[in-house]
């Protein structure tokens, strides 16, 4: 039985899907396939439910073949080809929507289906030999369209051929004026930005007159004005949302705005609960970015703004959530007698989790600066939307860090370790300052890399808004009597001083961080004498000795006594926020300052801190400082 399907043969079509090398096909072939793709449009968007596994595999292995085909394209070739990638986009997309709703379609199914969308837009195949041929071959399992072509009789022969002959001569018209008006067309290309994941992006191409670099570019330039005329934006952010995970962050986050207390793992089950889903959750996070780097964001509509800023706000309590389960566990595994005894493998285990939880918190916050980029650099949203997007973030992040805090310093001990804490203690100890100083120390033990970089995010957003709000008060804004705090609506006219009011109320901003800075300080002077560098000359007599008793899992300290009489700040710490001194500065040799470097730069550039590392929290600590000393 021919294996057709509105006048097209698919075997014959699905021939260029046999070569091992894409490149080397005949662009003959191209064109055929093309044509066919237009001329099936109505099948492959309204197929059979037998049909819809081939069309899906065919719309992803279409896109890759096509846009590792498109170098040396005529331009009268170009009107076909773009017409094909526009059915090849409408089914994608519909794909798309559909598995923002079925959730039985898996997240590969979906990145599957994003890559092609992809491809169309860089002009590059991604998928490997490997991976055509197990798609080629999933095809041939599956039912070819079937479709009885009627004979035609002799009228409609005389008819078909009159019909042929017209278009043959309104081929060669269209290829004229295509030709004429091609250098009318020209402009630069929408090309993918490289995302912090490394996501691939489009290749850069000449500014020339070379003929094949202009077909290029505007074969790149059509597909993306067809996702913007096809509104891939509004669909793609709404697949984002409705991904399990974002889906109950979006939820949760929608409670702590109603009212309800914000919700974070405060118990070793909810941790445990949560990180076990920590891999489905790095992966969905991934495809949301992986779908909002596609050139489809453009235009900024309001509802389109809405939803971002919920995206960006769920992802971020994603981070948060992953941060403090690892915190909670991290405790846990601390103060346990028999974490010595865990097997290899158990450990193994864990290292893969953290790296996990880094790769979840990385990304977020990725997310949340390319969105945030986005928004800032659009024509369509005003100074305001991006500040309200800020303020959206440094809520999240806010309260987050005070629900984790509360909670670490409130909860009552373990009874069997409370009463081995007391035994040895002298009578005039109160329990209330034995209770407080528990609290420091298992907040400060809690407090790890993860925390770190949230925090770090957290105040790098609060100095814009209050950077914002002394441009206000410098612009001579009058005395307010009474001020309403800002809600959390992207699109919203706010003055800074009701952003910052929201934030205000959100925590007790000081407190949090005086606290975070003590901490971040406490946890570095640990790590540091855990793990002295080399040629570290700092004095250990000033800086540490306050915080003898801050030593991970130590129950045993005797420093309580004259806690009173040191200084908060040791010598290590002031030397820090001094300006070097220059004058007794040595030249170190060449290859250890270009090492110095290097290992800075990448301390830099990193956005969790290595675990083990003093930098990331003794800088923590002092862009607070920084921060609560702005005039």
């Amino acid at each position: 039985m021919a294996a057709s399907s509105g006048g097209v043969d698919w075997a014959t079509i699905l021939k260029p899907f046999l070569s091992v090398n894409y490149e080397t096909s005949n662009k003959a072939e191209l064109i055929e396939l093309c044509s066919a793709i237009v001329k099936s449009e109505s099948e492959i968007l309204r197929h059979k439910d037998s049909n819809k596994n081939f069309y899906n595999h065919f719309a992803v292995l279409a896109s890759d073949y096509i846009s590792s085909s498109t170098s040396g394209l005529s331009a009268s070739q170009l009107e076909t080809v773009s017409a094909a990638c526009r059915v090849l986009l409408k089914y994608l997309l519909s794909a798309l929507q559909t598995a923002s709703s079925d959730t039985n379609i898996s997240n590969n199914q979906i990145k599957r289906y994003l890559n092609a969308v992809r491809v169309l837009c860089i002009g590059k195949g991604l998928l490997t030999t490997t991976e055509v041929t197990v798609l080629v071959d999933t095809m041939k399992g599956e039912n070819l369209p079937q479709h009885a072509n009627p004979t035609p009789t002799g009228n409609e022969k005389d008819v078909s051929n009159k019909q042929e002959s017209s278009k043959t001569r309104s081929d060669l018209s269209i290829s004229i004026f295509e030709q004429l008006t091609l250098p009318l067309r020209d402009g630069h290309t929408t090309t993918l930005d490289q995302s912090p994941s490394g996501t691939t992006s489009a290749p850069e191409t000449s500014a020339g007159n070379d003929p094949t670099s202009e077909i290029n570019k505007l074969f790149l330039k059509t597909n993306t004005e067809s996702l913007q005329a096809l509104r891939a934006g509004d669909t793609l952010v709404d697949l984002c949302l409705n991904l399990p995970s974002i889906k109950r962050a979006k939820t949760k986050v929608e409670d702590a705005l109603a009212g309800k207390p914000f919700s974070i793992p405060t118990t070793h089950s909810e941790a445990t609960a949560l990180r076990n889903g920590l891999a489905s959750n790095v992966s969905e996070i991934n495809l949301a970015m992986s779908a909002i780097n596609l050139p489809v964001l453009e235009p900024l509509t309001p509802s389109k703004l809405d939803k971002l800023c919920s995206l960006a706000m769920a992802v971020l309590h994603c981070a948060v959530g992953q941060a403090t389960a690892s915190a909670v566990l991290s405790t846990g595994t601390a103060v346990s007698p028999k974490c010595s005894n865990q097997p290899n493998q158990t450990g193994l285990k864990e290292d893969d989790l953290d790296s996990n939880a880094v790769a979840l918190v990385e990304e977020a916050l990725n997310m949340y600066s390319y969105i945030g980029n986005t928004i800032k650099a659009s024509t369509r949203a005003g100074g305001h939307v991006y500040q309200n997007y800020l303020l959206a973030g440094a809520w999240v992040l806010i309260s987050g860090l005070q629900t984790h805090l509360t909670a670490s310093t409130s909860s009552e001990k373990n009874p069997h370790l409370r009463e081995r804490d007391e035994k040895g203690r002298s009578p005039c100890k109160t329990r209330d300052s034995n209770s407080a100083r528990s609290g420091l120390q298992k907040f400060q033990q809690s407090f790890g890399v993860l925390s770190v970089a949230l925090a770090t995010r957290a105040l790098t957003l609060l100095s814009e808004l209050f950077d914002d709000l002394h441009l206000e008060v410098c612009g001579g804004a009058g005395s307010i009597v009474q001020v309403e705090p800002a809600p959390l609506a992207v699109m919203g006219q706010f003055t800074a001083l009701q952003r910052v009011s929201r934030i205000l109320n959100a925590a007790p901003l000081n407190h949090l961080l005086f606290y975070l800075a003590i901490v971040s300080y406490r946890k570095a002077c640990t790590l540091k004498r855990l793990h002295p560098p080399e040629g570290d000359t700092f004095s250990q007599s000033d800086s540490t000795t306050y915080y003898e008793d801050m030593i991970m899992c130590s129950s045993e300290s005797s420093t309580d006594e004259d806690d009173d009489s040191e200084p908060i700040l040791g010598q290590w710490f002031e030397e820090t926020l001094a300006p070097p001194d220059t004058t007794e500065a040595k030249t170190p040799s060449t290859s250890d300052n270009v090492e110095t470097k290097t290992s800075q730069s990448d301390r830099v550039r990193s956005i969790v801190p290595e675990r083990g590392e003093a930098h990331g929290y003794i800088s923590l600590a002092t862009s607070i400082f920084v921060f609560l000393n702005k005039p």
